[in-house]
């Protein structure tokens, strides 16, 4: 799947999605105001772009959604809304809402993400790059649990076994006594950014 961001514009009364195009071609009438995303206004969303019924005939790019990264409203007759969202482009209609295929919720604040290969991958990349937010370079033997937050783009908090080590990422051999660290992680997929935001020892 492509990675890209769209504006993603509906009117709540009739939960039509109206567009749905790259950001930087979405063009509006009228006074716009950028609100704070609910749990509501994420549900609205989702319920409305994983529904194909709920598309307009003029939009042509269906997409799953990975993150909202701002929301603008407009009161007329009833409110419009105006997502902008992360998401990817989808063959069907089955792929329509979140993404499947990714381990993102949508809202809210810190949750229990899926401890899979993507995830442990996606730290290893981490720590293999040149941190200056860790003391010392980490590997890892075990990930015990993952946290998430979706902010502008996915923030993963990793609860982790590890060694200080000269061959950060997944530990070789050279990590006998590991011990308990947490690792966070700031990750834009669309954007190919992945980068350690901190790294602090636990007991």
């Amino acid at each position: 799947m492509v990675f890209l961001r769209t504006a993603a514009s509906l009117i709540a009364a009739g939960m039509a999605l109206l567009t749905a195009v790259p950001a930087q071609d979405t063009t509006m009438v009228g006074t716009w105001k950028e609100a704070t995303v609910t749990d509501a206004d994420v549900n609205l969303l989702t319920q409305a772009a994983g529904n194909a019924s709920y598309y307009a005939p003029e939009v042509t790019t269906a997409i799953c959604l990975i993150a909202i990264e701002g929301l603008w409203t407009q009161t007329v007759a009833g409110t419009n809304y105006k997502f902008q969202v992360a998401g990817c482009a989808v063959n069907d209609a089955s792929g329509l809402g979140p993404c499947q295929a990714a381990v993102y919720h949508l809202v809210g604040n810190w949750m229990t993400a899926a401890k899979n290969v993507h995830t442990e991958d996606l730290l290893a990349q981490a720590l293999q790059k040149q941190n200056t937010k860790l003391k010392s370079p980490l590997c890892f033997t075990e990930v015990t649990y993952i946290e998430q937050q979706i902010v502008n783009g996915i923030h993963f908090r990793y609860h982790i076994l590890g060694c200080e080590t000269t061959m950060p990422g997944r530990c070789s051999s050279d990590c006998a006594t590991p011990s308990k660290y947490n690792v966070e992680v700031f990750a834009q997929p669309w954007a190919d950014v992945v980068q350690v935001i901190s790294g602090v020892q636990v007991q």
